[in-house]
């Protein structure tokens, strides 16, 4: 007798198929009508193409259906057989559960890992079966382990090995010292900041309550100004010295009592008398604007020397530089007149 393969299928017929199709939906219907249900099978090619008030209609059939079958198949194990019918009864972690030993062992693990006293001593031990089991199967022994520490576990072990302890060293952060905010209110009290007035007095009260009266001072810009030109003097002057944050210098500035400059008429009568000198060559180049096409770009470069002599020039000034005008000794010498050499 000829042996025949039981697996072995024909070739499709595309009429064939459409009668076993609709043979399948009748048994099912039957089935249906059977488990005394009204409902009727739709079959569907684009599931994931449909509505979902449409797709819920289609989970609780196959819920039903599935339900039903069990049912009959496994009456009093109906719950039994629905989960292992759709969970891999196989798999490694299934055998591994039913491991008495391997319960032994992570029990063994989940004290010690509630018992700790710090996430890091939770960590190392996590870090020995992390990288070796699920988190799911983890999670039956450690309730509430998230996923986050889970990993973080796992990457202990990857980096330092499993179970190994690491010695963590603190650090001071040292936000400044004294060398940095001397430096700084060196700056703001220099004449190039503030100018001193004749008369008034400020009230500076320190932290341990006492008052100290101090003479009242101007400054001649504001306070953004002067931290940009502070940091500006660092770098080309002090390229080895590491300044304040700006937070800190805003909170020096504040902390320091002064005024801020709104007109010079009666404190320093050279700077308002050129700054009238740029307000006229300004009115000049307006009035002969018609004149001239370039009148634009003449008004602009006047404001830029204009913000220019009233801040960043009195950085610049210095005993010694190479650069005549930034010289005060030599700045106003005439190499072909003696009297001025």
């Amino acid at each position: 007798m000829e042996d025949k393969d039981l697996d072995y299928q024909p070739p499709n017929d595309p009429s064939t198929d459409e009668e076993k199709l609709k043979e399948q939906i009748t048994a099912l219907n039957n089935f249906l009508s059977a488990c005394v249900s009204k409902r009727k099978l739709n079959v569907t090619t684009s599931y994931k193409d449909l509505s979902h008030r449409v797709k819920l209609r289609y989970i609780s059939l196959v819920k039903f259906i599935t339900r039903s079958t069990t049912s009959l198949i496994a009456s009093d194990d109906a719950d039994m057989l629905i989960h292992d019918a759709f969970s891999d009864v196989n798999s490694e972690d299934s055998n591994i559960v039913l491991d008495g030993n391997f319960r032994q062992i992570m029990n063994g693990v989940s004290e010690a890992y509630i018992n700790a006293e710090s996430w890091q001593s939770r960590r190392e031990i996590l870090s020995i079966v992390a990288p070796k089991i699920s988190l799911k199967l983890i999670q039956l022994f450690i309730p509430g382990l998230t996923y986050g520490r889970f990993s973080a576990a796992r990457l202990h072990a990857r980096k330092y090995s499993a179970g190994s302890r690491v010695e963590e060293t603190t650090k001071v952060v040292q936000r400044f010292d004294d060398h940095q905010i001397a430096h700084c209110v060196d700056f703001i009290v220099s004449p190039h900041v503030c100018t001193d007035l004749p008369f008034g007095e400020k009230v500076l009260k320190l932290s341990s309550g006492v008052e100290l009266f101090v003479p009242n001072t101007i400054r001649n810009m504001r306070a953004t100004r002067i931290i940009e030109q502070y940091l500006l003097y660092c770098k080309e002057m002090c390229s080895d010295f590491e300044p304040l944050g700006k937070s800190s210098l805003f909170t020096i500035l504040d902390t320091c009592k002064a005024s801020t400059r709104k007109s010079l008429q009666g404190i320093n009568y050279f700077a308002a008398e050129a700054g009238e000198a740029f307000d006229g060559l300004r009115k000049m180049l307006e009035d002969k604007v018609t004149l001239c096409d370039d009148s634009e770009r003449l008004i602009e470069n006047l404001e830029c020397a204009r913000l220019y002599l009233k801040s960043d020039y009195k950085v610049h000034v210095a005993r010694s530089s190479n650069i005549a005008d930034h010289c005060c000794i030599y700045a106003l010498s005439d190499p072909k007149k003696r009297d001025f050499a």
